[in-house]
């Protein structure tokens, strides 16, 4: 995905990095995606669920305070 930015698949290919990722149970990459993704999709239509799922991998792996 390094240098493609700017395609159109870049998007949802992120998103699906960072489920996939996430469903794999590697929260420790997982996160990190996660926060990537939101800061370069602020507008994506997968804004909602990414911040919906870092909220919750966060508190699993880091407790309610970090979350």
């Amino acid at each position: 995905l390094r240098g493609r930015r700017a395609s159109a698949l870049h998007d949802p290919a992120h998103f699906l990095l960072c489920k996939i990722d996430a469903e794999s149970r590697r929260t420790d990459e997982a996160i990190p995606c996660y926060r990537d993704y939101r800061r370069q999709h602020p507008r994506s239509p997968h804004a909602e669920e990414a911040l919906y799922t870092l909220a919750q991998l966060i508190e699993l792996h880091q407790g309610c305070a970090a979350a």
